[in-house]
């Protein structure tokens, strides 16, 4: 129905980094609210963060990172279907901008053209509605 209406809002969950599929302007922006990182106290995901300790490796740059950073490509790609696609990713974790591994998701996006917002700054990116009469 998102599809064929094309005026609706989709509010991803677990399933939408690999389980929708519409191209076309019918989607046209995803909105993050946090980077696709799972949760570090499942069971298996610490069993495989131990693995990775054990052989002398950061479990976060070798298992939690490319983790996240292939779930994030892939719900970019929920948006970006056909190289005629656009649209806008709006990112609201602002760990993007102020860790260091932000720039490797950055780095993701297929224009990588940001416009930093926050609490000083958001007044002047958004101007509000004029009432209707």
């Amino acid at each position: 129905r998102l599809h064929r209406d094309g005026n609706g809002i989709l509010f991803g969950t677990e399933s939408f980094w690999t389980g929708i599929d519409i191209p076309g302007s019918s989607l046209s922006q995803v909105i993050i609210t946090r980077l696709p990182f799972q949760n570090p106290t499942h069971p298996v995901l610490q069993a495989r963060a131990e693995h990775h300790q054990a052989r002398g490796e950061n479990p976060f740059q070798h298992l939690t990172l490319p983790d996240a950073l292939v779930r994030f490509r892939q719900g970019i790609g929920r948006l970006i279907r056909r190289a005629s696609d656009q649209g806008t990713i709006t990112v609201l974790d602002s760990r993007i901008l102020s860790k260091s591994y932000g720039r490797d998701f950055i780095s993701i996006l297929p224009n990588p053209h940001q416009i930093p917002i926050n609490s000083h700054n958001r007044d002047e990116r958004f101007q509000p509605l004029e009432a209707e009469s």
